[in-house]
């Protein structure tokens, strides 16, 4: 069984990685380097300092040393930022899953790569604004995902033990993280393979409404 669940955002609650996707090959195409998927994937579900390291090491092992992995993250937050005010879209069944959630009372987080100020703006703009306990971003650590961090903040916040805390991920820098520290990982892919992942992972749902049935189900 399991006494509280944990959320990624971006790709999970919300259709958002293809907007990131397209802000990190603006942000190339701007500093005239190559855009792969090899390198989205990479820096998929990372944030701040953990972004721009990958940013720099992947950059120069190509041939492209100086790249200044911070000023990339910014423009890549600007590029997406603008993106954001106009549309955000939520994930199938996630208002399936939230009220089921709210009904048996279960304990629930976010934690996400996106900054605090973010979330909130997505939240409000999905009408979600108060139905997390606590809100966590990756911003206010120093390891992002794939280190556990962010998960085990949220769950000593909520008072958690991660044995018996379900963390709901869509990348496999999520699942990476969720299974390093210990807690029961279940993926729902957006873009990237749960093959990546094989072993790391309890479950693997299609989408949201699979997930709420599984929990719903007992069997985590």
């Amino acid at each position: 069984m399991f006494d509280a669940v944990i959320f990624d955002m971006d790709g999970l609650m919300i259709d958002t990685e293809k907007v990131w996707e397209r802000s990190k090959r603006t942000a190339c195409r701007r500093l005239n380097i190559p855009f792969s998927a090899e390198f989205d994937n990479l820096t998929r579900a990372t944030s701040g300092t953990t972004f721009a390291r990958l940013v720099e090491e992947h950059f120069s092992s190509i041939g492209y040393p100086g790249i200044d992995g911070q000023a990339f993250l910014n423009e890549v937050w600007s590029l997406s930022d603008e993106a954001f005010e106009q549309r955000v879209d939520k994930k199938p069944s996630l208002d399936e899953l939230i009220v089921w959630l709210n009904e048996k009372g279960i304990a629930r987080a976010i934690a996400s790569a996106s900054t605090i100020a973010q979330i909130k703006h997505h939240l409000s703009m999905i009408g979600w604004s108060d139905a997390f306990t606590m809100i966590i971003s990756g911003f206010d650590l120093e390891r992002a995902k794939p280190a556990p961090d962010i998960f085990l903040k949220a769950a000593d916040r909520l008072g958690a033990d991660p044995a018996r805390t379900v963390v709901l991920e869509d990348s496999p820098n999520g699942i990476r993280a969720a299974a390093a520290g210990g807690f029961i990982p279940i993926m729902v892919p957006d873009r990237e393979s749960p093959e990546q992942v094989n072993g790391l992972y309890r479950h693997v749902c299609a989408n949201l409404l699979e997930v709420r049935d599984l929990l719903a189900s007992g069997n985590v």
